[in-house]
């Protein structure tokens, strides 16, 4: 008898645990959206399971978040000195490699980009698009990447659209988020 009412949430767990692992090894892909006029809106939405499912809407900042009468809490501080001296040290010097293997895992499939960008000072800003420039034209064209951008000299401002499509699969992060956390957590020799 109790055999026969264990083996349902046995059965259960089994198939949720399968259904997270499957989730983990499949390739997930995301879909951004950002606009700042007339007004800002920001959307996600993910296609999991290599595409199998329907879009999902992750985030959406035109929807109006519901209201509560609960009073907001304050957000605790951060112990002081927790990422000081050696440890800071060591993530900084490992900050290029671990972001460079976050990326190498991140498949850019779209990436259009239409922008206006201008600084206080107009020295700064066309320092600013040489540089965007320099970086949009040193990668060869395709029509997965359009990137234009447009110096505004009158004025400091950001405005524009980005669209991005990109996908990876979740358990290849894992390293690199083991090596970001093992750089946090383990003892630093002084």
């Amino acid at each position: 008898m109790l055999a026969e009412v264990l083996w349902i949430p046995v059965a259960v767990l089994a198939s949720l645990l399968a259904v997270v692992i499957i989730v983990l090894v499949t390739r997930i892909t995301l879909d951004v959206r950002l606009r700042t006029a007339p007004e800002f809106r920001l959307r996600v939405g993910a296609r999991l399971l290599g595409g199998l499912t329907p879009w999902i809407p992750v985030h959406d900042s035109a929807r109006k978040a519901a209201r509560t009468d609960k009073p907001r809490r304050v957000a605790k501080r951060a112990k002081p000195g927790r990422l000081t001296g050696g440890r800071f040290r060591k993530v900084l010097g490992a900050a290029p490699r671990i972001l460079s293997d976050f990326l190498r895992r991140i498949s850019i499939e779209r990436l259009r980009v239409d922008a206006d960008i201008g600084l206080p000072d107009p020295a700064d800003t066309g320092a600013l698009y040489g540089l965007a420039a320099a970086l949009v034209h040193s990668q060869p064209p395709a029509r997965s990447l359009v990137v234009s951008i447009r110096p505004d000299f009158s004025r400091p401002r950001v405005s524009g659209e980005l669209e991005a499509m990109f996908s990876f699969v979740p358990a290849s992060l894992v390293p690199p988020a083991a090596r970001l956390a093992w750089l946090l957590v383990r003892p630093v020799r002084q």
